[in-house]
């Protein structure tokens, strides 16, 4: 193979990435645009590309400067105080229903709604 057979596989390669590629901007980079539309677009994307390692860097330095660490400071702290989230389980048998019927005549809102009320 020569080196103008290689060339112009690798330049058929990317001209066919860049008019199937989805990402946006790769599609204007294509040899069938015009000379100044393609020029402005991979000037855009170079931009862009730029950018997001620059903010890339900047995070990764910033983690490596200060890295977040979870620890316990201390263990003589008992599990009793903490405070632990009310947790209600319904058995599969519960009859909800029954049970508001039960409540409602316990009450005596079916045949007096006001007493309900002036509690």
């Amino acid at each position: 193979m020569s080196t103008k057979s290689i060339k112009r596989q690798g330049f058929e390669s990317v001209q066919e990435y860049c008019d199937e590629s989805s990402i946006h901007g790769f599609q204007f980079v294509a040899p069938s645009r015009h000379c100044g539309q393609r020029l402005i677009w991979i000037v855009l994307i170079v931009c862009a590309f730029t950018f997001a390692g620059i903010v890339v860097k900047s995070l990764l330095d910033n983690w490596d400067n200060s890295p977040t660490v979870t620890t316990i400071a201390t263990t003589e702290y008992s599990v009793q105080k903490f405070p632990f989230p009310a947790v209600t389980v319904c058995p599969n048998g519960y009859d909800q229903w029954g049970y508001l019927e039960r409540f409602c005549f316990k009450v005596d809102i079916i045949n007096d709604p006001a007493k309900l009320l002036s509690r």
